[in-house]
């Protein structure tokens, strides 16, 4: 196995074993969040954690569009406007000169 691999390996395995730990934490989550959005039955436990730690990141951030907060101050249960989340990019969108955006 080359270094790469291992030092992949090495971050995989200290995920499964971080989020293991916090079970307890993300059932409840889980649990709560299913009373508005029952597709979060389907996630696994990694995917569950993403989106917690990309969600609580993306509130401390501010882009042009996008103020800082935004998944805070949404009303709870209510899907968000398209207008809400126009500053999302799209997987392989390119701007209007063509290039592809990162």
């Amino acid at each position: 196995m080359t270094s790469r691999r291992q030092a992949i390996q090495r971050v995989v395995t200290a995920l499964a074993t971080r989020i293991a730990a916090q079970g307890d934490a993300l059932s409840k989550v889980r649990r709560r969040a299913e009373e508005q959005v029952p597709a979060v039955a389907l996630l696994s436990d990694l995917r569950l954690a993403d989106i917690i730690i990309w969600t609580a990141h993306d509130d401390r951030m501010e882009r042009p569009s996008k103020p800082r907060n935004l998944w805070l101050r949404m009303e709870p249960g209510k899907p968000p406007a398209i207008a809400d989340v126009v500053w999302l990019p799209l997987a392989c969108s390119r701007t209007p000169d063509g290039r592809k955006m990162a």
